[in-house]
């Protein structure tokens, strides 16, 4: 599902996405909507609606990334990660390479703090 969004992009744009931040848009909507085991559950139809909506009204100028995630906030749900959600993910052996590819930009943006690992339960930390 999470590459729906960004096929409809490519195809709304006529394959023409090479700007790094463009990628980097795209970059972040994959791993967070694949890390985020609540994103696709519900009335996905309705949501796949509404974010070829969205990409149609802004997706002009580049990978429509903020309104997104604005849109996803209005439907109760959110692309941030808690420290909670950080840990789940960690302990996680189906998710781990996921969350782990995703954490460098999720530093870099602030978004991450930077001494989550370190926050974890060290007994837990040393089971991996």
């Amino acid at each position: 599902m999470a590459v729906l969004p960004i096929a409809y992009y490519f195809h709304f744009r006529g394959g023409n996405v090479k700007s790094p931040e463009d990628l980097e848009s795209i970059r972040q909507w994959i791993t967070r909507s694949l890390l985020k085991r609540r994103m696709w559950t519900g009335s996905q139809d309705s949501l796949l609606t509404r974010l070829r909506e969205v990409i149609d009204e802004h997706g002009h100028n580049g990978f429509p990334y903020a309104h997104i995630e604005e849109e996803i906030l209005r439907r109760g749900g959110s692309l941030t990660f808690e420290f909670e959600e950080l840990q789940d993910l960690a302990e996680s052996k189906d998710r781990a390479f996921s969350l782990l590819s995703g954490v460098q930009n999720m530093q870099k943006s602030a978004e991450l703090p930077f001494d989550w690992l370190n926050r974890m339960d060290s007994d837990k930390a040393n089971e991996y």
